[in-house]
């Protein structure tokens, strides 16, 4: 008996291939008969063959060992390390031919014996066994059918409290069963060959019909999970649809993505291919690329949302890149891992964020607003306002970071100030519109936090807005912001007073401006219809493929449990489809509520950031920089103030740095001796100890604006006229940064 496996092992959905339905030279297959297509089509399949050649035996009856094997087939799994679990059973021989198949029915749970350590592998399976194993396989292969109008409403023979009661009611709604034709089902009674082919045939097509996603399967070389999110494994990959999409590689990459998604039962991937690969269906992001996702989206119950985003993202095309996605079925290793949305990487490459890389100073950078950055300070990673932004450009040199780092600064100096033709020079205004109503819309979460992208073409070029990501807390789905009422991304506050962690400080520079609103607004005008026909597409899509998605709460069984900040009306929705309805539900009442607010004379004229977002993010008027030196070719600006409180046995000495100066032994000495003490200039110097110096700074680095670090220092100061040196004495020194004329109360 030959095991035959479905494209690489995956289960049943793989029936996506195409099968043909046309007689076979089976002698005893009429041409005709109720049952020709049927057997026609699992013969096709390799699920069932015939007794001998020419001879298929439709008449014949089936045991339980001969369907244990149709299961195993459709499936595409069991294996001769499987026989070992047919050994307990008194009447079972792990050598006979049924051994791997029923050992693998064994061990997934799906056969059970008849009882007194029997398995019975050559008895007739009845009707009733027959609607247990095949209902119990649909459950193992998180197979969920809708319900078929002309099925039978009832069999009057079926009755409550058996153990097949459950099986047959399931097989009965969808379809897959009939009665005798007399309203009656005989439990106890047996099935021919023919009718198995049909009721296998029934399931094939219904799952295929029911299954409109395409289908993505990888298998490890190992065999076992993806268990980091660093380290890279080999597998096979194949990506098949019912559109003729066919793409089988034999050796690629995955490994796990994600931060605090990473966490959560249900991964995301990222994959790497070995060449260049389009993996999108024609004609929607045609672009070949090494790099892809696999999002799982396991805190949005509908699902949808990226891909909504993403997809507004592309609408809006002041926007310059957003990546293309598809909603697919996953199988990993052989199991069913949910519905996932391939995505294009954000990466720089052609076709992607595209900008000019290399050793030069004129190097371009893509950044991540992400505070979840790791790494080297100015390399990996800079701080804006004691935010970080990882630097995701392959090429980075740490002079050209610091250089960047200040034009970034320097910027929000610009924006803050508010001349719109200055603004213009260092900022696309375009994508900075664009990207505002796009998370504005969708009321993000996370812009003022992560997964927030912007690109410069060089240190000193212009800042543009781009590859808009992470939208799975946002239209309501989150506990910070659920109402689709009020301005989130660009305010501090929402409509109850409460106070909103998460602003995007470039929108609320920007916002300020009256001729930045303008803007907004009429953007919003010219748009709104299509980011609506946009969300009703994304909804439509996901309501005709319904099936496939109830199927990921089947396996992950999560709708009422709150996996990251789902707020309650939201888990108290009962399905794929009532979250679908939210969505859409909640999009049209926060598009209504934009179009009231953007055109009013309170949005124009009367705009309010609240005091509170004054306070906590302003003074955004003057450039703030950290401890570090400026690199020599850079010509930008450099103003900056900081600020060294020097805490000795007699008291506090104030010291103020000035712009952007390196904190070094001369200018802390020349500060205190010369500025604060009057002495003569040059002659005390501080003699520090090489290490507390290098901790000194290095406890300094990323300090943002108005936060402090305290370190205590061990010098000596040395007068070089006499050469008389002081006793070692500890001191604590308190940095700050502060604007150039205010400063805080120490």
């Amino acid at each position: 008996m030959k095991k035959f496996t479905l494209v690489l092992s995956v289960f049943i959905i793989a029936v996506l291939v195409t099968v043909s339905v046309s007689a076979h030279s089976f002698t005893d297959v009429p041409a005709g008969a109720w049952f020709e297509g049927y057997v026609s089509h699992v013969n096709e399949a390799g699920i069932m063959e015939g007794k001998s050649e020419g001879i298929f035996d439709p008449d014949g009856t089936v045991t339980r060992a001969e369907f244990v094997t149709v299961m195993a087939r459709i499936a595409g799994e069991s294996s001769d390390a499987d026989r070992e679990h047919v050994a307990s059973f008194a009447d079972a021989d792990p050598d006979a031919w049924y051994a791997p198949y029923m050992g693998w029915g064994v061990k997934a749970g799906l056969v059970k014996g008849q009882g007194d350590g029997k398995l019975a592998p050559a008895s007739l399976v009845s009707r009733a066994e027959l609607a247990t194993f095949t209902a119990r396989l649909m459950e193992y292969l998180n197979i969920t059918l809708p319900d078929d109008p002309s099925a039978e409403k009832s069999f009057s023979d079926v009755k409550n409290g058996e153990y097949y009661t459950a099986p047959v009611d399931t097989l009965r709604r969808c379809g897959l069963l009939n009665g005798d034709g007399t309203g009656k089902f005989n439990p106890a009674g047996t099935s021919g060959r023919h009718s198995v082919a049909a009721l296998v045939s029934r399931l094939l097509t219904k799952t295929e019909e029911s299954n409109t996603l395409p289908v993505i399967t990888i298998v490890t070389e190992t065999g076992r999970d993806v268990e980091s999110k660093e380290d890279y494994i080999r597998a096979e990959f194949t990506l098949k649809d019912g559109d003729g999409r066919d793409i089988e590689i034999g050796s690629m990459r995955i490994r796990g993505r994600g931060n605090s998604t990473w966490m959560m039962e249900k991964k995301s991937y990222r994959l790497k291919f070995d060449d260049k690969i389009c993996l999108m269906k024609q004609g929607a992001g045609d672009t070949e690329n090494k790099d892809w996702t696999l999002l799982a989206n396991h805190c949005d119950k509908s699902l949808i949302r990226n891909h909504a985003a993403l997809s507004l993202g592309r609408v809006l095309d002041g926007i310059p890149w957003s990546a293309y996605t598809e909603l697919v079925d996953v199988y990993l290793n052989g199991e069913y891992r949910g519905v996932y949305m391939l995505s294009e990487q954000v990466e720089v490459g052609e076709q992607r964020v595209e900008i000019p890389e290399g050793e030069a100073d004129d190097i371009g950078f893509l950044l991540e607003l992400d505070n979840y950055a790791e790494g080297e300070y100015l390399v990996d990673y800079v701080t804006i306002l004691g935010q970080k932004y990882s630097v995701k450009s392959d090429i980075k040199n740490k002079e050209q970071t610091i250089a960047l780092k200040l034009h970034m600064e320097t910027l929000m100096n610009v924006i803050k100030k508010g001349d719109r033709t200055e603004v213009e020079k260092g900022v696309d205004i375009a994508s900075a519109v664009d990207m505002y109503l796009l998370h504005e819309f969708m009321r993000n979460v996370d812009t003022g936090y992560s997964s927030f992208y912007m690109y410069f073409d060089s240190p000193h070029g212009k800042m543009t807005f781009t590859a808009p990501w992470d939208f799975d807390l946002s239209t309501g789905n989150t506990t910070a912001s659920p109402s689709p009422i009020g301005l989130h991304v660009a305010h501090c506050m929402d409509e109850n007073g409460d106070y909103l962690k998460t602003v995007n400080t470039w929108f609320a520079a920007l916002m300020q401006h009256q001729w930045f609103r303008e803007e907004v607004r009429e953007r919003y005008n010219e748009m709104k219809d299509k980011l609506l026909d946009t969300v009703d597409g994304c909804c439509d899509f996901a309501y005709e493929n319904m099936v496939a998605l109830d199927r990921n709460f089947t396996k992950w069984k999560v709708l009422s449990k709150k996996i990251n900040q789902e707020p309650d009306n939201v888990l108290r929705l009962g399905s794929c489809k009532a979250q679908v309805d939210f969505l859409k539900n909640w999009i049209y009442e926060r598009a209504e509520w934009l179009d009231t607010y953007y055109n009013s004379g309170d949005f124009i004229k009367n705009y309010d950031l609240t005091p509170e977002n004054e306070k906590t993010y302003g003074r955004v008027d003057i450039v703030y920089a950290d401890v570090w030196t400026i690199p020599a070719w850079y010509g930008g600006y450099t103003e900056a103030q900081i600020v060294v409180d020097t805490m000795t046995l007699h008291g506090i000495v104030q010291l103020k740095l000035g712009r952007a100066s390196t904190m070094s032994p001369e200018n802390i000495a020349r500060r205190i001796f010369e500025d604060n003490m009057g002495l003569e200039a040059g002659r005390f110097v501080l003699d520090m100890d090489a290490d507390d110096y290098g901790r000194l700074l290095s406890e300094y680095q990323g300090v943002g604006f108005g936060d402090a670090a305290h370190t205590p220092v061990n010098f000596t100061v040395r007068d070089t006229k006499t050469g008389e040196v002081s006793d070692p004495a500890e001191y604590v020194f308190h940095v700050t940064k502060e604007d150039l004329t205010v400063l805080w109360p120490y």
